[in-house]
Order: structure tokens, then C-alpha cells, then sequence
């Protein structure tokens, strides 16, 4: 989802749900970013996706309320989003099982842990010293 449609959507949001907040403390919703967000409100605002009325609780004072049209909005966005997020996890479903190891794969896996193992660990016979040369990979015995 763009910025700008989250934008609009957290401000449809707020004024949903935060009836009862006047017009003149909207902005504390948003803290240090309502200068971002107050351009979108105006364009909500033009697009007549709320509307101000008067707080019943206080006279004199007004609060943004959402119109049917702005409602609808919020639904469409929504909507927007839960698809948007659908889409990302099947590509994540799907990234994961491909990524699975497949069973002939693990077989391979097994056999090549086996035959690194005795290469490794030699049995040394009593009387006899190995010494190996770093590096190198052959070795001199001593006795």
C-alpha cells in the first residue's frame, strides 16, 4: 500500500474513531507528524470524505465526522490492504517451499556428513605416530 493511501487511511481512522475530540485538538492524534498529515486531511476535506459538525458536549466547539461516502472509503482501503497482504504471504508461502530442501536432497545431505566423517577421524594403529603438515594434506608416519 503507498504512503499516500496509508495517510488517508490512518486519518479516515482517526476521525472514525475519535468522535468526540474538537477540531482544535485533532492534531495532538498525530504528534510530531501532523505536518504531513494535514495536507491530507485538506485533500480529504475537498474529496468530501467528512465533514465538520458541533460537539454536543461542548458548546461552540466542532469536530470532524465521517460521511457515508468516507466510510466507504475506509472499507475500500481496508480491503486494499488485506489483499495487498494476502498477495505478500503467498509470495512468502511460496519463497519457503521452494526453499525446502527436497527428500532426495536430504539424502545427499546425510551420505555426504558419512563419508566426511571417516576421512576425518582416522584409526590410529598402537606404535605408530601421524603427523600431518597443515596444508598440505599428506601425512608422515614415524615410528
Amino acid at each position: 500500500m503507498e504512503q499516500a493511501k496509508h495517510h488517508e487511511l490512518l486519518l479516515l481512522i482517526a476521525i472514525r474513531n475519535n468522535s468526540k475530540i474538537p477540531i482544535d485538538e485533532f492534531y495532538k492524534l498525530f504528534d510530531d507528524n501532523w505536518y504531513v498529515f494535514s495536507y491530507k486531511l485538506k485533500e480529504l476535506e475537498m474529496k468530501e470524505l467528512f465533514m465538520i459538525s458541533a460537539l454536543e458536549h461542548l458548546p461552540g466547539s466542532y469536530k470532524y465526522a465521517l460521511t457515508t461516502k468516507g466510510s466507504l472509503r475506509i472499507t475500500e482501503l481496508l480491503h486494499e490492504r488485506s489483499n495487498a497482504i494476502d498477495l505478500n504471504l503467498a509470495q512468502l508461502r511460496n519463497n519457503r517451499d521452494l526453499g525446502k530442501v527436497t527428500g532426495l536432497g536430504i539424502f545427499r545431505k546425510i551420505i555426504s556428513i558419512f563419508t566426511l566423517i571417516p576421512s576425518r577421524f582416522k584409526i590410529k594403529q598402537p606404535g605408530n605416530v601421524e603427523l600431518t603438515i597443515p596444508g598440505k594434506g599428506n601425512s608422515l608416519e614415524t615410528y
